[in-house]
């Protein structure tokens, strides 16, 4: 599998390289030290925190097409998987006060964690 970014507007967009029988989808992710641009541009935001080696909260439930954004509140740098089980999308490097949003554009039940930490988890369920 080979993954590519391209960068629009202050976001990336993940294209996943499958064979012609897997179905693509299409995740849209951000990074960035000012979360006020990230939630100005999306229809609905919701903000879960990093603090402690912990997510809170650890599961929430949205509509599609939210903006989900992480803040680690953490000294220790963290790095993010978001996955739905076919596809997934890696944060950069979180530093203390550091975001990551992450467009949900798809309905299902995503699942994230530390890409270091697979026991630390949280849920976000994706509603029409």
């Amino acid at each position: 599998m080979t993954i590519c970014s391209l960068g629009i507007a202050g976001s990336v967009l993940l294209f996943v390289n499958r064979p012609a029988s897997a179905p693509v989808k299409q995740m849209q992710k951000t990074t960035t030290g000012n979360t006020q641009s990230a939630a100005a541009h999306a229809i609905d935001t919701s903000r879960i925190q990093i603090q402690n080696y912990n997510f809170t909260p650890a599961v929430i439930r949205v509509p599609r097409n939210t903006t989900v954004i992480w803040t680690n509140n953490d000294t220790a740098p963290h790095t993010l998987v978001v996955s739905d089980g076919d596809t997934s999308a890696t944060s950069d490097t979180l530093n203390f006060g550091a975001s990551y949003s992450f467009v949900f554009d798809q309905v299902g039940t995503f699942t994230y964690r530390f890409a270091m930490d697979s026991d630390t988890t949280g849920t976000v369920i994706v509603t029409d």
